[in-house]
């Protein structure tokens, strides 16, 4: 059964800048335990699925067609590194990302709960945080060197949302497009 999640893939510019700070991060903590994201793989994870059979699968990539078109593209910006559950406590390294103007991301993100609920696919309970994780920390009591809280705004668009696969292998998770939707 595929592990499936809804995501927004991110255009090249923000791969590299995502790259870059990851990279300056990984410099300032050479000695913490955290285990990195690949940048070819980063994303904003907008609902996990968990695992599907095929005919679920299906099924919803069909009903995902509902919100196609729908929204327009999402204007995003970068807005400097975070951390979940909190910066004292580092348990997630994470870029945040927050929208300009309309509230696509949010309406987005709360259009698909029905349909995910339609599907009997659970959802999650806590708010929704835009992110892009960089890495998750091994260690309660890693201390962890920050970079870019302060960061200047990096404005991006996103045009799609997809139906992700992850394939979990021994050198980290792949990601699959299933389906991709414009917005």
């Amino acid at each position: 059964m595929p592990r499936c999640f809804i995501g927004l893939n991110l255009p090249p510019q923000i791969k590299a800048e995502f790259s870059q700070i990851q990279a300056d991060l990984k410099i300032k903590n050479k000695d913490s335990k955290i285990t990195w994201v690949d940048p070819k793989i980063a994303h904003i994870n907008l609902r996990f699925l968990g695992d599907l059979d095929k005919n679920r699968v299906n099924t919803l990539s069909e009903e995902l067609k509902a919100l196609e078109s729908k929204y327009g593209p999402i204007l995003a910006f970068l807005t400097g590194v975070g951390a979940f559950p909190s910066l004292k406590n580092p348990r997630i390294l994470f870029l945040g990302v927050k929208h300009k103007n309309e509230n696509n991301l949010i309406k987005l993100y709360s259009d698909l709960g029905p349909i995910l609920n339609h599907q009997n696919i659970p959802t999650e309970d806590r708010p929704f945080i835009a992110h892009i994780t960089l890495g998750r920390i091994k260690e309660a009591k890693n201390s962890v060197e920050f970079i870019g809280e302060e960061m200047p705004d990096i404005e991006f668009k996103i045009g799609t949302f997809e139906l992700m696969e992850s394939i979990l292998t021994p050198h980290g998770p792949e990601y699959k497009v299933i389906q991709s939707y414009d917005l």
